[in-house]
């Protein structure tokens, strides 16, 4: 029988938020209306950057030693988990502020 190495999903859960949101992001581009695509996509990638900030900070807050997970493949260290909060930080500053700005069309000529 073949051995399945043990999988701790809480590890996992900012990068699947984020994960999950980049995927809605893209379907919503190519099954929604033209008009509503830009408000869905910064909708659902700002909830995935938020989700996988406040996942990273509750992994923050949870984890006492580092551990090697899913078959030693990943840390999970408090410097991974504050990484991964800087990183979604971002990501939903970059989103705010993209939305936020306003389209140029420049003419050349």
């Amino acid at each position: 029988m073949i051995e399945t190495p043990s999988v701790d999903w809480f590890a996992l859960s900012p990068e699947l938020a984020m994960l999950a949101a980049a995927g809605v992001a893209l379907l919503g581009a190519v099954l929604l209306p033209r008009l509503w695509i830009r408000p869905i996509a910064a909708f659902a990638c700002a909830l995935g950057f938020a989700g996988g900030f406040v996942a990273a900070a509750l992994l923050f807050w949870k984890t006492g030693t580092p551990s090697l997970e899913v078959a030693d493949a990943i840390s999970r260290d408090r410097l991974a988990a504050f990484a991964q909060m800087i990183v979604a930080g971002s990501g939903l500053l970059a989103v705010g502020i993209s939305y936020s700005s306003r389209r140029r069309i420049e003419h050349v000529g």
